[in-house]
């Protein structure tokens, strides 16, 4: 069952000021990735970004191919999930989408959560222009990311071959 929105977005409202407490995740991240790589269970929902479409830039050694990015799109959604975030949290996740080697930068985006309301999140974008081919089992991890919330129509489950490489 989904958390009440309420539960995982207070500070936001509270402090419309403050710095995002939302990660969009539209790549790898899906829930069991996050959960490694902050070392504590996460708390997710449904979100998409509107105006923008998912990519495929650089290279990743781990996935053999190319990795997900984000690209302006008049009338796209890129669909994918929020975590809630601590500053710390944002720290450790840098380090991982390799802010300082200048793989990705983080910047803030207005998402779509799936109650539709809009809230600002944190979001890594590949700083390369180059298209690599993603592998499936990176396809397979975005499915995951892109399935933990949202379903194909009829509700079939999001499958590898139903995410698009433009």
């Amino acid at each position: 069952s989904t958390m009440s929105v309420d539960r995982w977005v207070p500070s936001v409202r509270a402090n419309p000021t403050a710095a995002p407490d939302l990660l969009f995740s539209y790549g790898s991240n899906h829930p069991a990735q996050l959960t490694e790589r902050l070392g504590h269970p996460v708390v997710t929902g449904g979100a998409y970004l509107p105006g923008y479409r998912r990519i495929f830039r650089g290279m990743s050694k781990r996935w053999e191919g190319g990795v997900a990015s984000l690209t302006k799109r008049a009338g796209a959604k890129a669909f994918g999930l929020v975590v809630h975030v601590t500053a710390a949290d944002l720290t450790r996740m840098d380090v991982f989408e390799g802010i300082a080697s200048g793989n990705y930068k983080r910047k803030v985006v207005k998402v779509t959560l799936a109650d539709g309301a809009r809230r600002d999140a944190w979001v890594y974008v590949s700083l390369s222009e180059t298209f690599h081919e993603p592998s499936r089992a990176y396809l397979e991890a975005v499915a995951k990311t892109v399935g933990t919330h949202w379903t194909e129509e009829g509700g079939r489950p999001v499958k590898w071959t139903d995410i698009d490489v433009p």
